[in-house]
């Protein structure tokens, strides 16, 4: 027999319990996550500010240095071509054209070639020992071309300065006639550049390094060859070419010397032919971000997992006590004998129906359904013989209805009803006849005995301001005169509609 009251659904907690908590959750970790990101975002910008402060500092003080040492090589120029000086002794001429500058720990030799890259003069000696330096790069450069300005040559093995790794600044001496006379130089130690990156603190994948325009390394800390990777040709290389063509900015690429990705900041110096990059390590620099995300997102985690868990506990124990007031319901509109509704929700039932008769105008028809002589029924057969028979008599109500919105109920002792919503008089007839067939019909498989039952039969439509009990008055009269057609008759079950 199917149920014959609808499953009482409680809205409860426990039905969005899991959804919020899985809301929660992912809000929770969509908020951890931006402030990861944005905390990612920071270490980046906080990378790119710190290398282009570097740059900076590095940019500045070579910048200045070369410019003081430019100076000099200037006075030099414009001292040897000065008829004054050349008239006066060879120590006093030293005096006159060299000045503090050309004694400078980092710096090497200061002085002038003639046309034939003779050494005319030098910062070291009043009488300098015969020396050619014609192949060298500088004096080729200026030889060449008569406008080339300052000029930073290609690292070099200092001949003077016993060996140690130097470039030369030098400009073209010209005549008075423009033409070429020969050049100032002044040699400048590598190990100044290589003295000023080891103040910087690096991390251990960070890397600066100072190049010429054509690719040539002047000094790279920390080197490969642990002297700076001095002469190491990049000009080829995509990281180089791309700083070449930026000249000042950043940018991101793998390292052409070591399979490292890194943080490029590079500069140029002035208008010299030097680019300064600050490199560090993208690994470095995400290296606190890393551990804090990791920490935050374990316990980002842990959390989402508690309160998921908690939700779920709290669901179970929710559903527990949802199912016990659903049954406790459920218990409370159902007769315990039949099954079926029981008066109370009957009336409720009916109630309703009724009103929504009234708004939308649909006819209503009600059922009263009694057994015919139920106690003599009971004093011969006995109460357990009756009880059967009221079983049976429900369930041949419960299977004659065949609507969702259809109630069976037992309306009290040995009488039930049928509220029929939406059904007219021939409508609600027809259902009268089913039962009537069904408790005949179901006299053989209870040895004979069921007793005959009665309907009675009312339809309405519902108006504003009346009450349900017409409907029920009404049935009730149709009841009563089945049963005197019954009795009158003597036999069989009688229906009778009004």
């Amino acid at each position: 027999m199917k149920d014959p009251l609808p499953q009482v659904r409680l809205p409860g907690l426990s039905r969005v319990i899991m959804p919020i908590s899985y809301t929660l959750a992912c809000a929770i970790v969509a908020v951890v996550a931006f402030t990861l990101w944005q905390a990612r975002q920071d270490a980046w910008t906080e990378a790119e500010r710190y290398g282009r402060s570097i740059t900076q500092v590095l940019r500045n003080d070579i910048a200045r240095n070369i410019e003081l040492y430019d100076l000099s090589l200037q006075r030099l120029r414009d001292g040897i071509v000065n008829p004054d000086i050349a008239d006066i002794g060879p120590r006093a001429r030293r005096w006159a054209l060299f000045d503090r500058a050309a004694t400078g720990r980092d710096l090497g030799v200061m002085g002038a070639l003639d046309a034939s890259g003779n050494v005319l003069i030098n910062s070291r000696s009043s009488d300098p020992q015969h020396e050619n330096l014609a192949d060298r790069d500088y004096f080729q450069v200026h030889l060449q071309s008569p406008n080339v300005g300052l000029y930073v040559s290609q690292p070099f093995k200092s001949r003077i300065s016993e060996g140690a790794d130097t470039i030369a600044l030098s400009r073209r001496l010209p005549d008075e006639d423009g033409e070429f006379q020969g050049i100032v130089v002044g040699s400048i130690r590598l190990s100044y550049f290589r003295e000023l990156f080891q103040r910087l603190q690096l991390g251990r994948g960070d890397v600066i390094s100072l190049t010429r325009t054509d690719g040539t390394v002047l000094m790279r800390q920390p080197s490969l060859d642990g002297t700076g990777d001095i002469g190491l040709e990049l000009g080829n290389t995509p990281v180089f070419r791309q700083a070449l063509q930026l000249k000042s900015g950043s940018f991101t690429a793998t390292s052409a010397i070591d399979p490292v990705e890194r943080l490029f900041v590079v500069a140029q110096v002035g208008d010299l032919p030097l680019i300064i990059a600050v490199a560090q390590s993208t690994r470095d620099i995400y290296a606190q971000w890393r551990k804090s995300a990791l920490a935050i997102g374990a316990i980002t985690l842990a959390l989402c997992l508690v309160i998921i868990g908690l939700a779920s506990l709290l669901r179970r124990e929710l559903r527990r006590r949802d199912s016990a007031e659903a049954k406790l319901a459920a218990l409370a509109a159902t007769d315990g004998l039949t099954g079926l509704a029981n008066r109370r929700y009957f009336d409720e039932t009916l109630y309703r129906e009724w009103r929504r008769s009234a708004r939308s105008g649909a006819r209503i028809a009600l059922l009263m359904i009694d057994i015919d002589k139920f106690k003599s029924f009971n004093d011969r057969y006995g109460h357990l013989r009756g009880d059967e028979a009221l079983q049976a008599l429900a369930q041949v109500i419960q299977e004659s209805i065949r609507r969702p919105g259809d109630l069976a109920a037992r309306y009290g002792g040995d009488e039930f009803a049928v509220v029929l919503p939406d059904t007219d008089i021939n409508g609600a007839r027809l259902v009268a006849e089913r039962i009537r067939r069904g408790m005949v019909d179901g006299r053989a498989s209870h040895g004979g005995t069921l007793p005959s039952v009665s309907v009675g039969v009312s339809c309405m439509i519902s108006t504003p301001g009346t009450n349900a009990a017409i409907l029920v008055k009404a049935a009730d009269a149709a009841l009563y005169r089945a049963k005197a057609k019954w009795k009158k008759l003597g036999r069989g079950c009688r229906t009778s509609g009004g």
